[in-house]
């Protein structure tokens, strides 16, 4: 199945627009997933920012039954797409551009899960993650907007960027059709006060209560059964 996998993303990574398309980014949405292992559903859930007012515009969850692909390193995309899909088409509105928890073009194979999601649902994404396969060589400076490029294989594939001053980076990259330039930009823009963007909080918080709930509801089911 990984080589499978592979072939899917090589592939994927040809279809990726390192550039921006498409006019002025203030809609920001972030997508983010919770699952239920013992069972076997996902949450996903997406919130909606404006960059203008600061404030959240909209925000939907999806629940998705059935069994998950289990998760390998470098395959996240492939478990988190299905969730992720339902998730993006209970929008009522049109977010200028996604971000999602992980990684875009700074990937083994050029094809994270900004950009498989971008590339397969024809978005615009940014890959935010908390943490790198590959690290800067170079310390990074401590004050909020300190950037250290990301290398692989000689080439640059995204950043080190710090959003708060004294606090832990976050790692960007190109997900699709949006330059590097503007996904800094916007990553910032979105995290005024915390290391991680506004909309992914909040989206965070909200699959992760609601796979809390659905699970303490399946488990009070299966107790009532075996009584």
């Amino acid at each position: 199945m990984n080589a499978q996998y592979d072939q899917i993303q090589k592939v994927g990574a040809q279809a990726v627009i390192r550039e921006d398309v498409g006019g002025t980014i203030n809609l920001v949405a972030a997508v983010d997933v919770a699952y239920s292992e013992r069972h076997a559903f996902a949450v996903a859930a997406v919130v909606v920012y404006d960059l203008t007012s600061q404030c959240e515009v909209e925000r939907k969850v999806a629940v998705v039954h059935g069994e998950s692909v289990e998760y390998g390193f470098g395959y996240l995309s492939f478990r988190e797409l299905p969730s992720v899909t339902e998730a993006v088409k209970l929008l009522d509105c049109t977010p200028d551009v996604f971000v999602l928890d992980g990684h875009g073009v700074a990937h083994p194979l050029g094809f994270g899960l900004a950009s498989h999601v971008g590339v397969a649902l024809g978005l615009r994404t940014i890959g935010c993650a908390k943490g790198s396969f590959v690290l800067p060589w170079v310390s990074l400076d401590e004050e909020r907007g300190s950037i250290n490029p990301v290398m692989y294989h000689g080439e640059q594939v995204g950043v080190e960027l710090r959003t708060q001053t004294g606090v832990k980076p976050v790692y960007v990259s190109i997900g699709h059709q949006v330059s590097l330039e503007t996904a800094i930009s916007v990553i910032l823009q979105a995290a005024p006060k915390y290391r991680q963007i506004e909309p992914m909080r909040e989206a965070n918080t909200a699959c992760n209560f609601v796979r809390d709930t659905l699970e303490a509801e399946m488990d009070k089911e299966s107790r009532e059964v075996q009584e």
